[in-house]
């Protein structure tokens, strides 16, 4: 009988410890998807993974929500808000707005590159929004900002020299009160 309430007594610690740990995790940033991909190129020549945004599957990006403080942070379904067809990755909160959305690519021809993306929002206040490639170790980042609805942003870097066949490829998000948009139509096209 002493053995039943002593192990009871240690799976009620158990479940006690997991739930703080649960409690303070809330705090850190949350993940979705697995972020990573073989490098195929798609017709256009285009190695990222969903990146148009066209299917809700998400699977191929790491979307990051730094501290869970942005309120509204996933797949749109509107072609207004899109460069092209009907999908995007929306994002809005009424605090701040602070995100990473991210792929990494494995497997890609050596050589040069040109990395873009298209952003476009409101609400810019004190933004750091930036596209960036981690490329042999070493991280390149193009600066960009909300300007307006359907005022589209096109950050690009070029001359990504990739010598050992992989790249971590995103875009960082940080706003003020209020910054809301959406991000459309990666592209890593070879030169």
């Amino acid at each position: 009988m002493k053995k039943v309430v002593v192990m009871g007594f240690v799976f009620m610690m158990c479940v006690a410890m997991v739930g703080c740990k649960k409690e303070n995790s809330s705090k850190e940033s949350k993940q979705t998807g697995s972020g990573g991909a073989a490098a195929v190129a798609d017709e256009s020549g285009n190695y990222v993974v969903n990146g148009d945004f066209e299917t809700e599957d998400l699977s191929a990006w790491t979307i990051t929500n730094v501290e869970d403080v942005t309120e509204d942070l996933g797949w749109y379904d509107r072609e207004t808000d899109a460069t092209s067809g009907k999908g995007s990755l929306h994002f809005y909160s009424s605090g701040n707005v602070a995100f990473t959305v991210e792929q990494k690519l494995t497997g890609l021809p050596e050589g040069k590159y040109t990395l873009s993306c298209n952003i476009q929002g409101d609400g810019a206040v004190d933004p750091d929004i930036y596209l960036y490639a981690i490329v042999n170790g070493q991280t390149f980042k193009a600066e960009t900002s909300l300007v307006g609805y359907t005022t589209w942003s096109t950050p690009v870097l070029d001359e990504l020299n990739i010598t050992d066949g992989d790249i971590t490829l995103g875009i960082a998000v940080n706003n003020g009160p209020g910054g809301w948009g959406t991000i459309d139509d990666f592209s890593l096209i070879q030169q």
